[in-house]
């Protein structure tokens, strides 16, 4: 029963994220290099409008800015992701294990990194993590040993054909990021990108309790 579950649910987030991206059965599309197919130009625009939009007309009282913020990043990501999942799955990949693999090779020879600085570089539990190195282990695209400064610690090493398997996927990957992106001047691309930076360490220090100024906010005490 819980696998049935599992499998409607995966089928609902594929057809969700189809539906957001416009790829209902009558929605127009185009298709872009490496045949990535586009959404219609005017569907974001419209998406987030209309979602504001309503809003004002049901919630007048409401400032919507963070929602129009929110709604826009969402639906970029609702659009690329499946592209993304099924070019990295041409590859034998999942985004999670690409990631590992990615921050491995670029961490310079000998490619090696404890799972913590992995779990930190990525943002994962270890448990999460832990999960991802069973699945590279097993394809021989990634080893564990032994941490020689200390017996009980690992250190995980990227294979031979873990590189080769990286070298090989990350060109298509930036190939199809510039083809969703094409749309977008070089300024646009760089301003955009600083932007979303900004707005990731925003977050980051809203999570951890801390303001703007770098001042921890003062935590609320709930009633007895």
């Amino acid at each position: 029963m819980s696998q049935m579950h599992g499998r409607n649910a995966k089928a609902g987030d594929r057809n969700r994220s189809k539906l957001m991206a416009g790829q209902g059965r009558n929605s127009g599309s185009v298709l872009g290099a490496r045949g990535i197919a586009f959404s219609e130009p005017q569907r974001l625009e419209a998406s987030t409008e209309t979602l504001l939009q309503q809003w004002k007309r049901e919630r007048p009282d409401l400032d919507l800015g963070p929602l129009g913020l929110f709604a826009a990043i969402a639906h970029a990501y609702w659009l690329t992701e499946p592209r993304i999942h099924r070019l990295l799955a041409d590859h034998g990949l999942a985004r999670g294990t690409f990631d590992v693999l990615t921050v491995l090779r670029r961490a310079g020879p000998p490619y090696t990194l404890s799972p913590k600085q992995l779990a930190q570089s990525l943002i994962l539990s270890g448990a999460g993590m832990t999960s991802r190195l069973d699945r590279l282990e097993g394809r021989k695209l990634i080893v564990r040993l032994p941490d020689p400064r200390d017996r009980r610690a690992l250190k995980i090493k990227l294979t031979r054909a873990g590189m080769r398997l990286v070298d090989v996927a990350l060109p298509d990957l930036i190939a199809a990021e510039r083809a969703l992106s094409s749309r977008l001047s070089g300024a646009e691309m760089r301003q955009l990108t600083r932007l979303l930076e900004a707005f990731a360490r925003s977050v980051q220090l809203a999570a951890s309790g801390v303001d703007g100024g770098g001042v921890a906010s003062p935590v609320e005490k709930r009633p007895p």
